[in-house]
């Protein structure tokens, strides 16, 4: 007797609706910067909760960095696509070299 459980619609709808919460946040953060839980709740029209949340599961998978209180950026060379990229600075702040 089987033991493998296989997903319901609900349950694969509600994946697909946190993949695609989590793909929009990638895209906002890479379109406008490091923004904070309310600014990405407020530019996807969804619950703050909803996003925080997403961002949590991102900064776990390492695709965001947490700076500072509920702001999150990009990791170096990340893209919403998935698709990483040579090291880019995102933060404003120069290397000596370039200071």
């Amino acid at each position: 007797m089987s033991t493998k459980r296989t997903r319901t619609a609900d349950e694969s709808e509600f994946v697909e609706h946190r993949m695609t919460t989590e793909r929009r946040i990638l895209r906002h953060l890479t379109e406008r910067g490091p923004l904070d839980v309310v600014e990405l709740a407020t530019a996807l029209e969804t619950h703050p909760m909803t996003v925080e949340l997403a961002c949590e599961r991102l900064h776990e998978n390492e695709r965001v960095r947490l700076v500072g209180s509920s702001r999150y950026r990009l990791v170096d060379g990340e893209r919403a696509g998935g698709a990483r990229i040579d090291s880019e600075r995102d933060d404003g702040i120069g290397t000596d070299s370039e200071r």
